[in-house]
This record gives C-alpha cells, structure tokens and sequence, in this order.
C-alpha cells in the first residue's frame, strides 16, 4: 500500500468557496460532547463535566491525575477533544477521588458539574460533539457564496471522510500500520502506538473506498449487496444482491434516511456481498493486503462499519465584518475539518488539532 492517504473530492468542488482561516485562538473553535447518557446520581464512579481551554487531550488527563492523585488508566473518557480549542465533556474518576477535587487546580482546566454513575466512562460512550466556530477573514462575497454551499451540503450531504491528522506528520502514523500488517515494523512498539497506526491505515482504506465510489459515480448509489446503514443513527442490513430489487433502498437513500456502511477491513468484518465484496476485496488486494493479513494485529483489527456519508445541520450563528459564525453537530467519529473544508475550499489543518471529533470507531458500529 502506498503510505498516503487519499481524500474524496469535496462535494461542493464545483461552487465557489468562502475562504478564510481557523482556530486562530481557542475561542474561535467551541466543542461540546454529546453524551450518549448523563450520570444517573448513583454509582461508584464520580463524572466531571469539564471545560479546557489550550490544552491537550493528554495533558488533561495528566493534570486531572495529578490534581487528584490517581492513575491516569483510572480515568475515563468518552472521547479526544481538540487542543486549540474549547472544549466540555465528561471524565469519569473513581469515587474516592471527590474528596480531592479542590486540589484540582489549573488555568485550562474547570469543573462546571459533577455526578455519580454506576460505570466507568469508555471510549465511543457519546453520540457525537457540537460545534460553534469562527471562520475569520472571509472573502469578499462570502456571504452570498454561503447561501449555496449550505444548500449542496444539507442535499447531498458530506462524505464521511479521515482528515490528515488522523494519519501523523508526514503521514508517520499511516506508514507505520502498513509496515505493522506487513510484518516489517519493529517489534517493541508500545500497544498503544501499535493500536493508533494499524487505525490509521483502516482509515486509510476507507478513504480509497470513499474515494473510489466517488469516481465511479456510487456514493450516492446503492450497491447491489452492499452493508447500509440507517441514518442518522441505527444498525446495518445489507442490500439485495439483484439489482432490480434496490428500488426501495434506493428511495430510502435519496431521502436520506440509509447510507451505505463501507469497510474499516478487518478479519472479522462484517461482511458485504455480490458486487459490492467484489469491489471492497479489490481494493484491498490492489493494496497489498487481505483479510488474512489483519490477523497480524488479531486483538486490534476486528473490523468495523463506518457511514458513507453525513448529513450535517448547518446554521449560520452570524457574521461580523468578513468573519462567519456557523454552528453544527457531527456524529461520533466524523471531522468538523471536512465541513470547514466544504465551505473554505482549503486542505490545511492546524498541526495541533489531534483530532475534530472523536476518532474511536467503534462508535459508529460494533465489530460484528
């Protein structure tokens, strides 16, 4: 496999963009987890609703440990948040920990609520984050230029793409899962390095999927046998495999209502069938790589759905001279860098953005 990521078009390529810039403090880029259930008021696990400010996802965990003198894998979270940004989301800590809490002090860090639950927090248990950011220094005519990228977006909706930070500088991350499955790389990566790499090639993949059904004209197409997926939410059914009975699926699709589910490969993927597995093992055999090959990292490489395409409720918060205001909700997973890309028309990502949603797949659908 070629250790570089590809990237469907963007899907308002054909309409002038707005242009401007982001994050340029982190007000400028507000984000709010929304949880898949609040603390029931109960339980052995306290949960903080925290806001940080400039700070990232590591170092809150270090100065939420240090502050109450716990071990940082007694902390829990539903998911990454970004560094240049403002942020609130739920930490779970134990119980005992509430004795503690006035000694957790820092200029990034506040607690705005807490709340008894009967469980530790876990990656993927939130539904998605909120979005309010800024977009300075707009060309002129932004404003009427946005009136139709909201209209395509809301239409035909976004593809549910990896953005560049998912994949390390210079694409490090990214080499080091293909030398991982390929059996090249060394032997004492740390797990958790290992986890993050072999991710980043599965999302990789999924990227020349995205891609690739996009050049053939298929992302807004059901494939015969295809995995879909109801939106915004719900579980995978596949496609018929004969063609000629798609028509309600395809109904269904064009109203938004299903999605197809592509492949994050995996040795236990679930699978698709006719055409559509066809085209999903070319492209992984056209990468070098089989099925078989996950096995490498068995622990780590189950396999996983992921949605096609996303639908995004854009409104406009308001503008100030040439910045804009736009606020939206993503599901689990997906990037608000896409969006911003949608409307800017620009590849860049601030280098210290780890992450614009949470990036834990199984989110979006368990290994099956």
């Amino acid at each position: 496999m070629n250790p570089v990521p590809e990237f469907p078009e963007w899907i308002t390529a054909d309409l002038p963009g707005i242009g401007g810039s982001f994050k340029a403090c982190p007000e400028d880029f507000l984000v709010e987890e929304i949880p898949a259930y609040e603390p029931s008021g109960t339980g052995e696990f306290l949960y903080l609703w925290i806001e940080k400010r400039d700070l990232a996802a590591g170092d809150l965990l270090r100065v939420v440990g240090q502050g109450l003198g716990i071990r940082q894998q007694d902390i829990g979270t539903a998911g990454l948040k970004d560094k240049v940004a403002l942020t609130r989301q739920w930490v779970s800590v134990p119980g005992n920990a509430e004795e503690h809490l006035s000694k957790l002090d820092h200029p990034c860090v506040r607690i705005l609520q807490t709340g008894r639950h009967n469980n530790k927090l876990k990656t993927g248990h939130l539904n998605g984050n909120r979005f309010q950011i800024r977009i300075r220094n707009t060309i002129p005519g932004a404003q009427q230029r946005m009136e139709a990228l909201l209209e395509r977006i809301q239409s035909r909706g976004i593809p549910n793409a990896y953005d560049r930070q998912r994949f390390g500088r210079g694409n490090e991350t990214l080499k080091l899962g293909v030398e991982l499955l390929l059996g090249t790389a060394p032997k004492s990566i740390k797990p958790w390095l290992r986890r993050l790499a072999v991710s980043a090639l599965q999302s990789g993949l999924f990227n020349s999927y995205l891609l690739l059904r996009q050049k053939e004209g298929l992302l807004h197409k059901v494939i015969p046998g295809e995995v879909l997926a109801k939106c915004p939410a719900g579980g995978m059914f596949r496609a018929p495999v004969d063609a000629e009975l798609l028509s309600p699926e395809q109904a269904r699709m064009d109203n938004h209502e299903i999605t197809g589910a592509g492949p994050i490969y995996g040795w236990k993927l679930f699978a698709s069938e006719g055409p559509a597995k066809a085209s999903e093992d070319a492209l992984l055999a056209g990468a070098g790589l089989s099925r078989e090959s996950f096995l490498r990292e068995k622990r780590i490489t189950e396999g996983s759905r992921r949605r096609n395409l996303i639908f995004p409720q854009l409104e406009i918060v308001g503008w100030e001279g040439q910045d804009v205001i736009i606020r939206f909700g993503l599901p689990s997973g997906s990037y608000a860098t896409r969006i911003l890309g949608e409307l800017m028309h620009s590849d860049e990502t601030p280098p210290e953005s780890p992450c614009d949603s949470d990036s834990d797949d199984s989110a979006e659908f368990p290994e099956t």
